[in-house]
């Protein structure tokens, strides 16, 4: 009796299984992207068959991958902090401190716009397991760690310890929460919270080179 051959994965069958994994990936994304855009358009919890309309995949689709709401945030959270944010690469040479200023705070406001009605509903649900740290990353990622980046050229002349107090200060008044009350207490525009936020940092930064310009006198001030 010959010995018996070992047997081959049929190819069809991984490429079928491959497929399969490919597709629920794609559903996967799908609902995460569905309930994220209903809570930005709305700032509400959406029904989890809200979700399964916009994602255009069966109800239980979405209770496969998501036992319930609480799961669907944490997942779409995740989702959006694992995802790459936006280069702030307009040209800012020769231009004036009140144009650079415009092209700086009009990419932060639109920053906002995309992070903030999510950042805005989910502090609601902060109390939940997950949701505050998941919170403090998005507060971290969209805001605090990108103030170097987009003011570092604007403070040059002042020392790092100045310097650091004066983007902890433009990170104050350009937050999360200074957003918030704009646009959800003070119905204001995004072209509205655009001026008023260059009217407040062209005023922070004039006193920051002010500062830079006369050595003594952050020693004095304190």
């Amino acid at each position: 009796m010959k010995d018996a051959k070992p047997r081959k994965p049929e190819l069809g069958r991984i490429v079928v299984a491959d497929g399969r994994l490919r597709r629920s990936e794609r559903t996967k994304l799908n609902i995460m992207s569905a309930y994220l855009l209903l809570v930005r358009l709305n700032l509400r919890e959406p029904s989890m068959r809200e979700v399964s309309e916009v994602a255009g995949c069966a109800l239980r689709s979405v209770y496969e991958r998501m036992s319930d709401t609480h799961t669907l945030r944490l997942a779409a959270l995740d989702h959006v902090i694992g995802g790459n944010l936006r280069k702030f690469d307009t040209p800012l040479g020769g231009l004036g401190r009140h144009f650079r200023l415009q092209a700086i705070v009009k990419f932060q406001v639109e920053e906002y716009e995309e992070w903030g009605p999510l950042w805005h509903f989910m502090m609601q649900h902060d109390h939940l397991a997950g949701i505050r740290d998941r919170l403090d990353q998005i507060r971290h990622k969209v805001l605090k760690d990108r103030m170097v980046e987009l003011y570092q050229n604007e403070l040059t002349g002042s020392s790092e310890v100045d310097r650091a107090n004066w983007l902890q200060l433009l990170n104050a008044t350009t937050s999360l929460e200074s957003w918030q009350y704009h646009r959800y207490f003070e119905n204001l525009s995004v072209e509205k919270v655009c001026e008023q936020w260059v009217w407040y940092v062209d005023r922070i930064l004039a006193a920051a080179l002010s500062g830079a310009e006369k050595p003594g006198a952050a020693a004095a001030a304190r």
